[in-house]
């Protein structure tokens, strides 16, 4: 998104059709955080009559799908029209297919990994960055075939919900978000409290038993 209008102007008709034409692109964040919750890409643009919009993307592998997240992704928007952050947006999920397919329900818009290499391939045959991009997501796809949407496991998203209570009572400070539902390999427990400034999480490695600080270099 920072580095290719062409692709942004494909994805903003992908998700807001032809009536809407890329002016300048004002931010593009991954990982944005709020009261609200995460969301996975947050793209910020100007049209040519002057409007400023917002997509929210969640964007998912094989993760398995959150409770109320499409909601969550809504009420952020309506938040970011009310701050001035865009007039309008819509929110978008991101995923292969078959996860598609199976788990995408209350979103604005759908795009498929495939299509997003589709383009890329559809690029100049010499553009070895557009080539590699394309490579990379259809390696993704792969993957995601390979093992499947992840499925829920109780017992760790119990796990989770307990930790999560304690946490909130007992540490307020750490400002954890709620799990919403788990898999079995979600052994890693992140904070990002926002006194430890930008940047900067506090990581619970179950599997380890240990906690870590983590920090950007510099």
């Amino acid at each position: 998104m920072h580095a290719s209008p062409m692709f942004v102007e494909w994805l903003i008709k992908k998700v807001f059709g032809t009536a809407v034409a890329l002016q300048e692109v004002l931010s593009a964040n991954h990982s944005v955080f709020d009261s609200d919750g995460e969301s996975d890409i947050v793209l910020r643009f100007r049209d040519r009559s002057g409007v400023d919009y917002g997509i929210l993307l969640e964007n998912k592998l094989n993760a398995p799908a959150q409770p109320e997240q499409a909601a969550r992704y809504r009420k952020r928007a309506e938040t970011g029209a009310k701050e001035g952050k865009w007039a309008k947006s819509k929110i978008v999920i991101v995923a292969p297919l078959e996860y598609l397919n199976a788990k995408s329900d209350g979103y604005d818009a759908r795009i498929s990994y495939e299509e997003i290499a589709a383009w890329y391939e559809a690029q100049t045959p010499s553009d070895a960055r557009a080539a590699y991009r394309a490579r990379i997501i259809r390696d993704a796809v792969t993957r995601a075939r390979r093992t499947g949407i992840s499925r829920l496991d109780p017992i760790i998203t119990a796990f989770w919900r307990m930790y999560y209570a304690d946490a909130s009572l007992l540490f307020p400070e750490l400002e954890m978000k709620d799990p919403g539902n788990k898999g079995p390999s979600s052994t890693w427990i992140q904070f990002r409290p926002a006194r430890l400034g930008a940047g900067r999480t506090l990581d619970h490695k179950l599997w380890r038993g240990c906690l870590d600080l983590s920090f950007p270099l510099v």
